[in-house]
């Protein structure tokens, strides 16, 4: 728990209570869906910010979460899990990350759950050009599940850096579509460029080329929707 205090200059502050609540517990086994153990799983629990809080607001909040491993045989056990709404989000090597919510959770509860499972993972590759052709670096690249083979997608975005070349990958991807999305900072010299945005890349593309766009001087950034390659 942390609070906020306002505190003079010169003032001796010679009491600050603090109510602690009790935390809860969450345990249990990762198994693939063949049954298999997942080892070395990281499993992270953090305050669920809602189901309609934008993707960054859930990536801080994960960010800032409790986090634990699994064993050789998938099983784990994550302390301090804060109370209330949760989201609970399982990586893996060669896996795909899922994230799951669960609503109120109770000071002192102990959550078991014996078969949390991994589905298979796919990537997405591909590079990030200038107009001219040229490799890009200045940028930060991520994806965005849009649609699941299994039903209604899970709010998640998972990201990539950029390698000297202009390439990318995103591993660890569930089944899916995905929107792709570049993000290009607008501070430092040199030309400036949109931020552009490429629906319906399926989990599993390759060598997907992406190419930016100068912005006008003086005009904001804006968002360029596709549906296909550039």
């Amino acid at each position: 728990r942390s609070e906020q205090k306002q505190i003079e200059a010169g003032q001796l502050l010679k009491r600050l209570d603090i109510s602690m609540q009790e935390a809860a517990r969450l345990e249990g086994r990762v198994l693939s869906r063949d049954s298999t153990p997942v080892p070395g799983v990281r499993i992270t629990v953090a305050r669920d910010p809602g189901p309609d809080a934008d993707l960054r607001a859930q990536w801080m909040a994960l960010r800032d979460g409790i986090y634990a491993f699994g064993d050789d045989q998938g099983r784990f056990s994550v302390l301090n899990v804060p109370v209330g709404d949760v989201i609970i989000r399982l990586e893996a090597d060669g896996y795909a990350t899922t994230t799951m919510r669960r609503s109120g959770v109770q000071p002192g509860q102990r959550i078991s759950k014996e078969r949390l499972e991994m589905a298979p993972a796919y990537s997405i590759s591909g590079r990030l050009v200038d107009p001219e052709g040229q490799p890009f670096t200045r940028a930060w690249v991520r994806a965005r599940h849009t649609a699941s083979p299994d039903g209604e997608p899970v709010r998640q975005v998972l990201g990539a850096r950029l390698e000297s070349d202009g390439r990318f990958a995103i591993r660890n991807m569930p089944a899916g579509a995905y929107t792709i999305e570049v993000r290009v900072p607008s501070w430092g010299d040199g030309p400036r460029y949109e931020n552009i945005s490429q629906e319906g890349v399926s989990a599993g593309t390759q060598d997907l080329v992406l190419k930016l766009r100068e912005r006008p001087p003086g005009d904001a950034p804006q968002r360029r929707r596709s549906r296909g390659s550039d």
